[in-house]
């Protein structure tokens, strides 16, 4: 079992998977780092997301460069992901956009939505239960 490792509450059917092309962490959103070759059996290439971009998904496990690693991705995963601001769930889900490092932060303005908070968090990088979308 891996040191820091996504814990999945819900798996809906597939996942891809994805080879890094740089360090990738766990608990947090990966994102396409180029193109590839599909006729040539070549993973998706991925890397760390930044803040306010679509992201692919969430890697199951902390990968170095050029390994590979599984990805969740895909509306209906139910899993925790670590947060870049506190996010209150009282009055119901959050929107979640991408934040810094591959975190997630409620959403603003038009900014792609990644996931939506099902649970609450008070402080930077605590795991927040999310669904993706």
């Amino acid at each position: 079992m891996a040191a820091n490792e996504t814990r999945v509450h819900f798996r809906p059917g597939v996942q891809v998977t994805g080879r890094a092309t740089a360090d990738v962490l766990a608990k947090r959103f990966v994102t396409i780092s180029a193109g590839r070759n599909a006729l040539a059996g070549e993973n998706l290439p991925i890397k760390p997301a930044v803040a306010n971009v679509w992201a692919l998904g969430v890697p199951a496990v902390d990968t170095v460069a050029g390994k590979t690693v599984a990805v969740y991705s895909g509306s209906g995963y139910q899993l925790r992901v670590q947060c870049g601001a506190a996010i209150d769930t009282s009055a119901g889900p959050v929107a979640l956009m991408v934040g810094t490092g591959g975190k997630v932060i409620p959403q603003t303005g038009t900014n792609v939505i990644v996931a939506y908070a099902l649970s609450t968090t008070t402080a930077t990088d605590q795991d927040v239960e999310v669904r993706l979308v």
